[in-house]
């Protein structure tokens, strides 16, 4: 099991587990005002507030965090065959790789700037070119790159012409990137199917939640000449709110998934289809 000390040498841990402590924090501190509350005076509307904005407290700050971190790593993907393209342009002018990286850097690669001056601050301190394109690579925290620079460091270990093959990387960084964006495009359609698929379950709950009372409590007769015992409606309304929060959750990891090819993709889809099934019933109850 990773250690806490190791968790918090990285930057997107620690912004990650401080934004979980302060959520966790308010999230208590609405529950104690809704415990106060709750004492002083029953009230339903008050306690369900409190519970909405603790959802919220809770779980969007974290699905904003893994939001923006994940469209960082898509951002730095994108604009890393711009570096390689460079680098390349200028060792066909005539530099070393070295000069070549150093001149690169001084480019504006918007979120991939600090990475690349690391780099070649590296590279000029006198960092050995395969260990400085490591810790790169690992630093972007994306598999793209990383595979990246590995082809280009076993190139340069064999003594390869380094130029065609920065070349060749960067190209087929760039064509994966389109074709990631080509796979979003077609699968639009489908990610506006599972929300519609989604809010028709929450429409049929909706009904349920209304005529199920219809249906099952008693009328002032009898049945069989046996007395109908009352219908708990607070227990099949809690079993309701459960199922449009599982759904929600399961179809945003699924969206996430077929999305971006991965379940973290699928946070911020879990927050916004758990969130608005929950508030679609928790008023209507």
């Amino acid at each position: 099991m990773q250690k806490l000390s190791d968790l918090l040498k990285d930057k997107d841990n620690k912004k990650i587990i401080y934004v979980i402590s302060i959520s966790i924090f308010y999230t208590f501190l609405f529950q104690i005002i809704k415990y106060a509350i709750n004492i002083a005076t029953v009230n339903k509307t008050a306690n369900t507030i409190m519970d909405i904005f603790s959802i919220f407290i809770l779980i969007i700050p974290f699905s904003l965090i893994i939001y923006k971190i994940q469209k960082n790593k898509k951002e730095i993907e994108r604009i890393f065959p711009i570096f390689l393209k460079d680098i390349v342009e200028g060792i066909r002018g005539g530099m070393c790789l070295p000069l070549a990286i150093d001149y690169a850097a001084h480019n504006n690669y918007g979120i991939l700037t600090p990475y690349i001056k690391n780099l070649a601050a590296k590279i000029s301190w006198g960092i050995p070119f395969e260990q400085a394109f490591i810790e790169f690579s690992e630093s972007t925290k994306s598999k793209v790159i990383h595979r990246s620079i590995a082809t280009i460091i076993e190139v340069y270990r064999s003594g390869g012409k380094i130029a065609e093959v920065l070349d060749s990387v960067g190209t087929s960084a760039f064509e994966i990137d389109s074709l990631k964006k080509e796979r979003e495009a077609t699968i639009a359609s489908q990610i506006m199917r599972g929300y519609i698929i989604y809010f028709i379950f929450i429409l049929v709950l909706m009904g349920m939640v209304k005529f199920v009372p219809v249906l099952l409590v008693p009328m002032s007769t009898t049945i069989n000449s046996s007395p109908v015992e009352p219908i708990d409606m607070a227990e099949y309304n809690t079993i309701f709110l459960h199922i449009a929060i599982i759904e929600g959750i399961f179809t945003g990891l699924s969206i996430g998934k077929l999305a971006g090819g991965s379940i973290k993709d699928g946070v911020s889809h879990c927050v916004i289809l758990g969130l608005s099934g929950y508030v679609m019933l928790i008023f209507l109850i």
